[in-house]
């Protein structure tokens, strides 16, 4: 179903990715959208979405994701466009490569040691952004200990980033921290930044040039029974 919720011909906002992400659970159930392997994509594209406005809180840039479904590598890419500075009406794509992995409230308490090494381990390419979401409720993570213990690893990819769920008394509350190489941190609700969203919801893509074109023509998501996927 990946292909036909997210084809890699269209480019999904932020704010189009949490409204479907929300369809699904109320078709299929919060417990199989966040469990069964069929919404691992949507999962992926779910923690992209709300990792990218976090990005807009912080540089002001628009983005717009893709799901990677040819490929085992990377999950998504995010994209970004900026007028060209001499052809008219023309874009400059920015292209972010997003790999999500899950450090959950059954993974070893070591973030580095258990889920991180063995990402930086592969052969990814260096432009690489790993990003980690984090599903440990009401427990605490000690960032700092992190920070030390990234510095002895040989680090190629570009960037380690970690997306919380919840921070704070209020569960809109998120926070994006960048682990490498600089360190820095958003702290964001998740509601008022989707409803800054208002930009294009699709965009059909041309990967020949990494450019798009906004689209007013409806994306039909198809939504089987879940006897029927299953």
């Amino acid at each position: 179903m990946d292909r036909i919720w997210f084809p890699d011909s269209v480019a999904f906002s932020p704010a189009y990715i949490l409204k479907v992400f929300r369809i699904f659970i109320n078709k299929y159930g919060t417990k199989i959208v966040l469990n069964h392997r069929l919404f691992q994509k949507a999962r992926e594209m779910w923690v992209c979405a709300v990792f990218s406005l976090a990005l807009t809180k912080a540089t002001g840039k628009r983005f717009w994701l893709s799901a990677v479904n040819n490929d085992t590598t990377p999950d998504v890419y995010a994209f970004s466009w900026q007028p060209h500075p001499k052809i008219k009406d023309a874009n400059i794509a920015d292209r972010v490569s997003i790999e999500v992995t899950e450090w959950d409230s059954h993974s070893p308490d070591d973030l580095v040691g258990s889920v991180l090494r063995k990402k930086i381990a592969k052969a990814y390419p260096e432009y690489y952004n790993v990003l980690v979401y984090v599903k440990r409720y009401s427990q605490k993570t000690n960032l700092e200990d992190i920070f030390q213990q990234l510095k002895k690893l040989p680090i190629k990819v570009s960037e380690i980033n970690l997306l919380s769920s919840v921070v704070g008394l209020q569960k809109d509350n998120h926070m994006a921290v960048c682990l490498y190489p600089k360190r820095f941190a958003v702290n964001f609700s998740l509601k008022e930044e989707e409803d800054k969203d208002t930009t294009t919801q699709v965009r059909r893509m041309s990967y020949g040039n990494n450019s798009s074109k906004p689209t007013l023509e409806p994306f039909i998501l198809k939504l089987p029974d879940i006897n029927e996927l299953i």
